[in-house]
């Protein structure tokens, strides 16, 4: 499982902040997507499959939350971070039940969201191996 690379879907409308987030990532060695609005996400993960998304909230059209709410109902099982320059109780409320995995409040520190990333990958990783164990022990009962 080490071995296996983490893809990651970052939505961000802003270009820079969004150019920044995917070069830092990809140094880190992570498979990145990168999408400037949440039809535009909800398109890649029709093609793809991702441990990971990165939303922001406020976005024109369809925001990050809609667009983690539907990429979600094709992965369940995909984990997620969420970076907000103005948030409500109400989006609050809203990241809270679709599961979010952690929140980041802009402006961020870099290293703050790559402590965050990494932690949420290190969750992902030993629930991937945990369910490989699960399968390899199936097999061999079966």
């Amino acid at each position: 499982m080490e071995g296996t690379p983490i893809r990651i879907l970052v939505i961000e409308d802003d270009d820079e902040l969004r150019r920044v987030l995917v070069t830092l990532l990809e140094a880190e060695g992570y498979l990145v997507t990168a999408a400037e609005g949440g039809s535009q996400a909800v398109q890649a993960a029709h093609r793809s499959g991702f441990d990971l998304v990165v939303a922001d909230i406020r976005m024109k059209g369809m925001d990050g939350l809609e667009a983690l709410e539907a990429i979600q109902t094709e992965q369940p099982d995909v984990r997620s971070l969420v970076v907000a320059g103005y948030s409500t109780e109400a989006d609050s409320i809203r990241a809270i039940r679709l599961g979010v995995s952690d929140y980041l409040t802009k402006p961020f520190r870099l290293d703050s969201f790559l402590d965050a990333i990494n932690a949420i990958v290190a969750k992902r990783r030993r629930e991937l191996e945990k369910r490989a164990e699960r399968d390899r022990l199936r097999t061999t009962l079966l």
